[in-house]
This record gives C-alpha cells, sequence and structure tokens, in this order.
C-alpha cells in the first residue's frame, strides 16, 4: 500500500492488484489508483512491475507477454529464471 500510494502521490499512473487486499486498499488509496481485476490486467502496458506480496497468481506471471522494456521488480524471487534481463530481485528476509 505504501509503494503504492507514495507513486500516486507523485503523479504516477498505479495498477494494483491483490486478490486478498482490494477493499483494504480502497480504504486507504481511494479513486487515485486503477483496481485490477486479475495479474494479467494490472501488468497490460506497465512500465514497471513491483510484485510485493508472495501470491501463486503473480508466480505465473509471463514475462513475455509484458510490455517491451518493462522492468520487474520481484521482491519475493517468484519469477526467478524467468524474464531474462527483466527481472530484478531483492532479497527477502535473511
Amino acid at each position: 500500500l505504501e509503494i503504492s500510494q507514495m507513486l500516486a502521490e507523485e503523479g504516477y499512473k498505479v495498477g494494483v492488484f491483490d486478490p486478498q487486499a482490494m477493499e483494504n486498499a480502497k480504504g486507504v488509496l481511494g479513486d487515485r489508483v486503477r483496481y485490477a481485476s486479475s495479474v494479467k490486467d494490472c501488468v497490460t502496458g506497465a512500465d514497471a512491475v513491483v510484485i510485493a506480496v508472495p501470491w501463486q497468481d503473480f508466480k505465473n506471471l509471463d514475462c513475455k507477454k509484458l510490455k517491451k522494456g518493462a522492468v520487474v521488480l520481484d521482491c519475493w524471487r517468484l519469477l526467478e529464471g524467468k524474464g531474462k534481463g527483466m527481472v530484478r530481485n531483492l532479497g527477502v528476509g535473511i
């Protein structure tokens, strides 16, 4: 929520998808972001994708269908081995 809120406040167009937190997100983000109905809907046309929750929906993301030049920041290493040159992994935990 904090990442989406910060980006929206900076004027970026933000799409969000979290199958378990959409109602909570709407209470925090209001109409400043676009609420996607699926992972595919959320990432279509995106210049950057941040995977901040470890849902199976994100693990099945087909990086080949992303916009050319899109960068994926995968905080949970769900996409290791996929999307060569597009996926950036952040360490999680120790």
